[in-house]
């Protein structure tokens, strides 16, 4: 690789194959995995501008959701979480990003469904919550639905309607869940 590279400099992390300097993109992943005490590595994008220098700040993109879930009874085993944007707001998918500003705008392969999912027999225990950290587009989502989904099948199904849109780089807590 000897190519000059010239300012100003647009950085978006994750790498996006679908980016370039015309178009940066960023990619907010419709299907994350259970990391506990975190969220999925690669899934809370971020971007950064530079016009000259040797150092960039990069900017968050994603707001990331905390849940915390115990059962009413032994034995539940859970699959996966889906969060659902019930308003059709873009969630997750491709998003076109303003480096300068930290602004996105979805792409026609945004979309409004986050599946997350979770190690084979994630057992809930009945007196300990489980924390599940799910990474969303820092947008306004209007209301959404929580899908809890038992390796089963059983489903249970919570409404989160925030007020404001997500914030950038904040972690946003929903209520204590019991299952």
């Amino acid at each position: 690789f000897n190519k000059k590279l010239s300012y100003p400099y647009y950085i978006t992390y994750p790498y996006t194959a679908s980016t370039t300097a015309e178009t940066p993109a960023v990619v907010f992943p419709a299907e994350q995995s259970y990391a506990e005490g975190t969220f999925a590595s690669g899934s809370a994008p971020m971007c950064g501008y530079m016009e000259s220098g040797n150092n960039a700040t990069l900017s968050h993109l994603a707001a990331i959701l905390r849940f915390s879930v115990k059962a009413k009874s032994e034995g539940v085993v859970l699959k996966k979480v889906v969060v659902t944007a019930t308003s059709g707001a873009k969630i997750a998918g491709a998003f076109e990003v303003d480096c300068k500003n930290a602004i996105i705008t979805p792409t026609e392969d945004a979309n409004s469904v986050v599946t997350y999912l979770l190690p084979d027999n994630f057992t809930l225990s009945t007196t300990e919550l489980s924390d599940f950290y799910i990474s969303l587009a820092a947008v306004a989502t209007g209301e959404c639905t929580i899908e809890f989904v038992e390796a089963s099948g059983e489903k249970m199904t919570a409404t989160w309607a925030p007020i404001n849109p997500l914030v950038k780089g904040v972690v946003s807590e929903f209520k204590s869940i019991v299952y």
